[in-house]
């Protein structure tokens, strides 16, 4: 070690601490003194130099003595450790190595002793079983805290751990699952677990190595799964339908429940393509072999409606198969997977619908109604019958080719509201004009409603010709209104029988018998004084005798109608004379401006009784000293204007509404108490549009009334005159 003798040595101690590394050397020094002071043993590891240059680690171990003289002696050995240093450094690097691998292993490792004892864990065991190392160190696996439950939530009995039955069989126990809470989360994790016991030579346990896996994500996508084909399973037994996937290779079929259900197999039963070809309705078989083996040679997919003999009790069944194939690397199909659905019941649905629909198309089309079929929201008229073509003069195709707006007349707006209308069932019933192919018009009588048909709201619309029906009806209703004219104007003569003219009667009846029985007693004064009441109330029965027959001839057809051209001024003067006595008696003025070559085309005694009537009225309604003012002027070539405006009473709007009505008493008495049936402005009213003219009235209540009229004219130069009629107050 020191390169030289034992006497050498002994006798120059420097060489050998000439040769320990200068780093080593105060601690070699160090650690003689304080053996030497305490006479404790000496024990130190240093390096030395060797002669070929190499460092060699020695070890010393030696028992201090003190001497006589007070020195001391130690005895003891330096022995080369250099190669057992080494390997120790190297033993050192391995097991720290092995120490971060299983510190860093996602697998939990606990070594536990022969009582279950927790001797050695690495994180991942700490993380996974929610302790920390000094916390798990000690513990044995049965500890209560963990709560330790099996797969179906049962606990798991501590003799049955895997550990423990390992420790008991002496025997590794493998793969088993375990529900472990962590005690300060109470989070539940699920753990794969493996025990090895590791045996003495005399085959009893020295210590398990316990290793699990946290397989929690794996058991929850196991539950995800489960759910997912219990969902499936539901969804296909709801749906009528199964799937299956048919291994090429093994040519074996997997098939769900539900479509053994479907096909009638039996649990378990074994299941190949020529069995499941077997229960192919024979029409159908060649076309179902033929699609798949054309999908199994080529890939792709197909769907198709088949039928089959259940295999259970051979019921015919409708099957709709959508099949898929899947290839693999080489590029040739390894599966064909797919869904059948039982269509059995629609299939049923579509027989009795195809039957309903032959059965409505023979009652829409055959059916000697007037039907269409209309798209509301268009107007498309989408079906339309024989019965139609014959009634619109089209023929089948080209009605369903237009547009209802083609046929009714009202403007396309109001034809999409009563549209919306019947889609929405607020109105079934409708009359509407409709135009045939020839340009007639018709009167129709429509009932429509919806219908749904493909997924969309449709209009089946009844349509009843009216037109004669609406003829009659509008005649009946002409010959009402005349019958009810008829009865009004019967009940108008009656009333003034009745009235109007009984009460003159009773007036002239009473001043006869006035002067009968007073006339020897009556002054020449008073006798002059009946005269003129007998004379006043004899004028007005005459006029009114005189339009009740005028009227009564009119209206049984018997009175002339012979119109003649003749000039107006001297007929109106004639008129006026014949109501001057009435007027001066009123002292009211009458004022007329009619020019003196205006004439007219018009039945003489007509016109007469029109003025005489108007003036008559406009006197009556006029106080005293009140003016009446008659004006005639062309207005076209054709017709005369007339118009007679006095300052009387007026009229209210209510009262003008009436006046000319013979259901309503119109007639009221004048300024002075003259008797008035309203007569009069009706007869008027009638000659005047038997001459084609029209007749109007303007009225204020407390201002006066004005009455216009027209009638025929003959054309003049006009030239507007303003005259006064002899005898007026002007």
């Amino acid at each position: 070690m020191f390169q030289g003798t034992p006497d050498d040595i002994m006798e120059d101690g420097s060489k050998v601490f000439a040769r320990i590394h200068p780093d080593d050397i105060d601690g070699v020094i160090s650690s003689i003194h304080k053996s030497a002071l305490e006479l404790s043993p000496w024990k130190h590891e240093y390096r030395i130099r060797h002669f070929d240059g190499a460092l060699l680690t020695l070890y010393g171990d030696a028992l201090p003595e003190r001497e006589a003289d007070g020195s001391v002696l130690w005895h003891g050995f330096i022995t080369d450790i250099t190669g057992n240093k080494a390997i120790n450094e190297k033993l050192h690097v391995v097991e720290k190595s092995y120490h971060d691998l299983v510190s860093n292993l996602q697998v939990g490792i606990l070594v536990q002793g022969p009582e279950s004892e927790i001797l050695i864990c690495n994180n991942r065991a700490s993380e996974l079983l929610g302790y920390s190392e000094n916390q798990l160190l000690g513990k044995t696996s049965l500890d209560s805290d963990w709560d330790v439950i099996h797969e179906d939530g049962t606990p798991y009995p501590g003799a049955t751990h895997p550990v423990s039955l390992s420790i008991a069989t002496r025997k590794p126990v493998h793969n088993a699952i375990m529900g472990v809470s962590k005690p300060c989360s109470k989070q539940r994790v699920w753990l794969l677990v493996d025990a090895d016991p590791q045996l003495n030579f005399d085959g009893s346990v020295k210590e398990v190595i316990c290793t699990f896996v946290d397989i929690s994500e794996l058991r929850w996508a196991k539950e995800a799964l489960q759910r997912s084909e219990k969902a499936l399973n539901q969804a296909q037994e709801i749906g009528n339908m199964g799937s299956f996937i048919f291994d090429v290779k093994a040519n074996l079929i997997t098939t769900t429940s539900q479509l053994d259900r479907i096909l009638g197999f039996g649990a378990g039963q074994v299941k190949d393509p020529q069995a499941w070809n077997t229960l192919i309705y024979p029409e159908d078989r060649q076309i179902m072999e033929s699609l798949v083996a054309d999908c199994l040679e080529h890939g792709g997919h197909f769907e198709r409606d088949y039928r089959i003999f259940r295999l259970n009790d051979g019921e015919l069944r409708w099957l709709h198969g959508i099949y898929r194939s899947k290839k693999g690397p080489e590029g040739k199909v390894t599966f064909l997977s797919g869904v059948n659905i039982d269509i059995t019941d629609r299939k049923k649905m579509e027989e009795v619908v195809l039957a309903g629909e032959r059965r409505y198309r023979d009652i829409f089309e055959k059916n000697l109604a007037i039907k269409l079929m209309i798209d509301p929201l268009s107007g498309e008229i989408l079906t339309a019958n024989q019965a139609a073509a014959n009634f619109y003069g089209y023929s089948v195709d080209q009605l369903e080719r237009m547009n209802i707006n083609e046929i009714n007349i009202l403007p396309p707006e109001q034809v999409k509201a009563e549209m919306v209308l019947a889609s929405k069932e607020s109105c079934n019933y409708f009359n509407f004009c409709h135009r045939l192919a020839s340009g007639e018009i018709r009167d129709v009588e429509v009932y429509s409603g919806p219908i749904e048909s493909g997924g969309r709201t449709l209009l089946y619309s009844i349509i009843f010709d009216i037109t004669v029906q609406k003829h009659s009806e509008a005649e009946i209703l002409l010959k009402n209104e005349a019958l009810n004219q008829v009865n009004a104007e019967k009940d108008k003569f009656f009333s003034i029988i009745a009235h109007d003219l009984r009460s003159p009667f009773n007036g002239f009846l009473g001043l006869t018998e006035l002067l009968a029985d007073n006339l020897h007693k009556m002054t020449a004064e008073d006798i002059q004084q009946s005269a003129l009441l007998m004379k006043s109330s004899a004028r007005n029965l005459y006029d009114l005798l005189g339009n009740l027959l005028e009227w009564s001839r009119m209206k049984r057809g018997l009175l002339e109608f012979v119109p003649k051209p003749f000039l107006l001024f001297p007929k109106i003067g004639e008129c006026l004379t014949l109501a001057l006595n009435s007027a001066n008696k009123k002292e009211i003025t009458i004022i007329y401006k009619v020019p003196d070559d205006l004439k007219v085309l018009a039945d003489e005694n007509m016109f007469m009784g029109i003025i005489r009537n108007l003036m008559t009225n406009a006197i009556k309604f006029t106080p005293r000293c009140g003016s009446i003012v008659i004006l005639a002027r062309p207005v076209s070539d054709n017709m005369v204007e007339f118009s007679i405006k006095d300052s009387g009473i007026g009229m209210s709007k209510a009262m003008i509404d009436n006046l000319f009505r013979l259901d309503v008493n119109s007639g009221r008495k004048g300024t002075e108490g003259e008797p008035s049936t309203g007569l009069g402005l009706i007869i008027c009213k009638d000659f005047i549009e038997k001459h084609g003219g029209e007749m109007w009235v303007e009225s204020q209540v407390g201002i006066g009334t004005t009455f216009w009229f027209t009638l025929p004219a003959i054309p003049v130069h006009p030239d507007k005159l303003l005259k006064a009629v002899p005898g007026s107050l002007n």
